[in-house]
């Protein structure tokens, strides 16, 4: 399923002031939101790469920041377990990209 976002004013200021500026600059923040993972997060709803973006249901971007050095690190060492907990704590935070990766039991190393 395709789906079509739009990068509010807001959003290309704040961007140009996180050093993503230019000709190329809305198009670099619509692939942005195009590759986001969901998330936990206070403040947003999509993480990509060092940056957090909130995306509204109609697929506007209305907020992008970037994480601090602890967020990043946090989010980056999340496991499976951590965001299933979440997920149930919080049903509304639910979607985020979790990835359980299961040992084949035959295999060796």
């Amino acid at each position: 399923m395709s789906r079509t976002y739009r990068i509010s004013p807001e959003v290309l200021a704040k961007a140009a002031k996180l050093n993503i500026y230019g000709a190329t600059a809305e198009a670099r923040l619509l692939h942005m939101a195009k590759l986001a993972a969901r998330i936990a997060h206070p403040d947003a709803t999509h993480r990509f790469r060092q940056y957090i973006l909130t995306i509204q249901d109609d697929g506007t971007v209305t907020m992008l920041d970037r994480m601090t050095q602890d967020e990043e690190a946090y989010y980056t060492r999340r496991k499976y377990k951590d965001r299933k907990m979440d997920e149930e704590a919080t049903p509304s935070a639910g979607g985020e990209a979790a990835v359980e990766y299961k040992r084949d039991p035959g295999r060796k190393g």
